[in-house]
């Protein structure tokens, strides 16, 4: 990393001055004979080990915090944190990924992409439909490139979470980074998906979401198996720490599991 330090001058007398840190890497992506996307470092290819990321549930910017889980990123022997959505309440977060040189995957989530989530009608595209959801979506891009694009942990713009952009959307995305940060691949979408601007998007989400033996990893050579690039998937179960139960859960419901338990479950298979 290194410091730039900027001066603004009126009249031969500073009027402002900007500190910052940067830095200078070369970043491309690449389709390899099986039609998977990877990426490349400075001109090597590098395999992505990533984890998920969101902030804080009362998005509590605390910088401690923020340092020790960057650290158990890296402690993790992972690469690379996938925001679906820009996190982050200050640039904090992308400080402390450029200074430990974690990766990091920043674009749009899937909450415009689904009925439940936006409260309207979608279609294959999502939600985003008029000229006035198109105009909504290209300013918010705008802002967070401009806000991010100094970051060198930032690898990828990833333009869709489940479903590909509008086509007419998606060229708009483009010619927009094409002027604010032609210097980052961009991902249509995190689904393996054929974009009639763009081609294939070379990666997949399916999973799994829960425990699979060992052997999964080696004999799917289309969902979850160890092929390709998988931007979405899973180990299931996460209980809290016994010390986070016994704050959760009162003394007489702790054993056996019951309603209490469920109560604080999450979805899918835990949601009755």
């Amino acid at each position: 990393m290194y410091n730039l330090r900027m001066e603004l001058e009126i009249n031969g007398e500073v009027s402002d001055i900007e500190e910052t840190k940067f830095g200078i890497r070369k970043i491309e992506d690449y389709l390899n004979k099986q039609g998977h996307r990877g990426y490349k470092i400075n001109g090597k290819k590098i395999l992505i080990k990533g984890g998920g990321w969101v902030d804080d549930l009362f998005l509590r910017d605390d910088p401690e915090k923020l340092d020790a889980q960057i650290q158990y990123v890296k402690n993790m022997n992972l690469n690379c944190i996938r925001l679906e959505g820009f996190w982050g309440t200050s640039s904090k977060l992308y400080d402390l990924a450029d200074k430990y040189g974690i990766l990091i995957m920043a674009g749009w989530s899937c909450q415009w992409e689904w009925e439940e989530y936006l409260g309207k009608k979608v279609d294959e595209f999502g939600g985003i439909k008029t000229k006035d959801d198109m105009d909504i979506v290209l300013k918010s891009l705008n802002d967070q490139v401009l806000w991010l694009r100094n970051h060198p942990s930032v690898f990828v713009w990833v333009l869709g979470s489940d479903r590909l952009p509008r086509p007419k959307l998606e060229k708009k995305y483009y010619e927009l980074l094409r002027n604010i940060d032609p210097t980052r691949p961009t991902l249509a979408s995190c689904q393996l998906l054929e974009s009639r601007v763009s081609g294939t998007t070379g990666v997949k989400m399916n999973g799994p979401y829960d425990y699979v033996p060992p052997v999964y990893w080696y004999i799917d050579k289309k969902n979850g198996g160890a092929f390709g690039f998988n931007t979405e998937t899973g180990p299931g179960p996460q209980p809290p720490p016994i010390e986070s139960l016994k704050k959760m859960i009162p003394a007489e419901n702790l054993w056996p599991v019951n309603s209490m338990w469920n109560y604080h479950c999450g979805r899918n298979e835990f949601n009755n």
